[in-house]
């Protein structure tokens, strides 16, 4: 049937991460793991019409840990009060990941979907912190953790509206995301399920673009917000969880001639602080700044 259309394959990898030092007394430590691993990726596309498609997807992927958080080095955070080192046991994690999509194509260049997502993750690499020394490090999680939501995602042409908006394309994407992992062994009892830290539970990105086709000129307002995420794990005293908080970007360029550009950015606009809370209680608060910058380039 040619509204069906099968996408399968795998990829078969090869992997070593090898690094050589020393622990923390002086010893050496020789860090070698070695995976062979075939990711397999099957995509079901069925077209119910010119403007429609349903989506199915199952693939697997791997997550490797990064050399900070395998390496014995260790330092000492004056921001937090923490001694921050190294687990040279860490493996990498295997996803498994499922995902189900309805898209809808209004017109050229528009886009309204709906997504469902389910990721299973075998040994997760989960934060861990040692209460009774302040040691913060990274360890494998015993069960397999789970991130699933769902995302609807709309671009649309605000043509509609009349002549003078012909240029103006708006956009944006909600994903509303469940995430747990099992902390029982990490915690050492003291807890037992909690989010995955650093993710949020929603995430929100709208976008406004103006395009002139004559003059060449470009502008672009982009507006980003998140749920509370964990940001440091303590179950002595309680997790810290990053507060939301808004971010516009703007974004200008104008062509000059033929060889020239004007450009500029404005990065978090309205600089809001980045506020930490644990149990109700802010505990740090990082003031943040704007970054502009206007950039002149020649294409030779």
């Amino acid at each position: 049937d040619e509204k069906f259309r099968f996408i399968g394959g795998a990829r078969l990898e090869h992997d070593d991460q090898i690094l050589n030092s020393q622990d923390l007394n002086g010893s050496p430590l020789h860090y070698d793991k070695a995976h062979d691993d075939v990711l397999p990726s099957l995509s079901l596309v069925y077209s119910m019409n010119e403007k429609t498609n349903i989506r199915l997807a199952a693939t697997e992927t791997v997550c490797r840990p990064e050399f900070r958080e395998i390496a014995p080095f260790g330092f000492y955070d004056f921001e937090t009060g923490s001694f921050i080192q190294g687990n040279d046991s860490l493996d990498r994690a295997l996803i498994r990941n499922l995902d189900f999509r309805l898209e809808f194509y209004p017109t050229a260049g528009e886009l309204i979907s709906v997504s469902a997502f389910h990721k299973r993750i075998q040994g997760a690499i989960e934060a861990t912190n040692q209460g009774s020394n302040s040691v913060k490090s990274w360890a494998n999680a015993k069960e397999p953790a789970v991130n699933y939501g769902v995302e609807l995602e709309v671009r649309k042409s605000l043509r509609f509206l009349g002549s003078l908006f012909d240029n103006f394309t708006i956009g944006g994407n909600y994903s509303y995301i469940v995430s747990h992992v099992n902390v029982h062994d990490l915690s050492l009892g003291l807890q037992e399920e909690r989010p995955m830290q650093g993710q949020s539970p929603f995430t929100v990105n709208l976008s406004l673009l103006f395009s002139d086709p004559v003059h060449g000129t470009s502008i672009t307002v982009l507006y980003n917000t998140y749920g509370k995420r964990i940001a440091e794990v303590n179950p002595y005293t309680g997790d810290l969880y990053e507060q939301p908080r808004n971010v516009i970007d703007l974004s200008i360029s104008q062509p000059l001639f033929d060889r020239y550009e004007l450009k500029y950015t404005a990065k978090d606009i309205l600089a809001e602080p980045q506020d930490f809370l644990s149990e109700g209680r802010l505990e740090r608060r990082n003031q943040r700044g704007s970054v502009h910058s206007l950039s002149f380039t020649i294409k030779l």
